[in-house]
Order: structure tokens, then C-alpha cells, then sequence
């Protein structure tokens, strides 16, 4: 997971006072959740989540899923998106403030 430094957060707040406030907030928001999933235990679970929508979207693809195993795939699939998503948009916002000193 990428880390901002003391410095690189004051230089950024100096630059752009009224953006660093909502991009900081959102830094540390994030921060746990993208933490949790570079844990060993985030990882089995994120591992899980894939396993599980791949061998229903199997089942969809050779038309043998039930109502139920479809809906369950649509959840873990929205969820997986989700996480990947704040990993993302986190890791780009660390990038954003780290460019500052380039």
C-alpha cells in the first residue's frame, strides 16, 4: 500500500488548501479498507469472493445456475467491483498527492 509522508501531506496542504481537505479525507477513509485486504487474512477472503464468482459464472455459462446462485453472483460481482474500485481510486489519489513534489 502505497504511504504518504508527513512532508508530502504538509507540501500538498500548502499547494492546495481547499482541495487537500476533501482528497486527505478521502485518503483516510480509504486507508483501512485497503489495508484490511493486504493483510493475509483480506487476501483469503478477497480470494474467496473470486473463487466463488468464478465457479457460478461457470454455472451461467453452461446455463445450470439456479435464481439464487444468479442473484448471488451479481452480489459478489458488485462487491469485488467495489473493493477494487476504492483500491483504485485510493492508490490514484496517493499518486495524485505524491506528484506534487515531481
Amino acid at each position: 500500500m502505497e504511504e504518504l509522508s508527513a512532508k508530502e501531506v504538509k507540501a500538498y496542504i500548502e499547494e492546495f488548501p481547499k482541495r487537500a481537505d476533501v482528497k486527505l479525507g478521502f485518503l483516510l477513509k480509504n486507508k483501512a479498507i485497503v489495508a484490511a485486504y493486504e493483510t493475509p487474512i483480506g487476501q483469503d477472503i478477497l480470494r474467496f469472493l473470486i473463487q466463488e464468482h468464478e465457479e457460478l459464472f461457470e454455472k451461467i455459462t453452461q446455463l445450470k445456475a439456479t435464481d439464487e446462485e444468479k442473484l448471488r453472483f451479481q452480489v459478489l460481482r458488485d462487491v469485488i467491483w467495489r473493493i477494487a474500485d476504492r483500491i483504485k481510486r485510493y492508490n490514484k489519489q496517493v499518486e495524485d498527492v505524491k506528484q506534487l513534489k515531481e
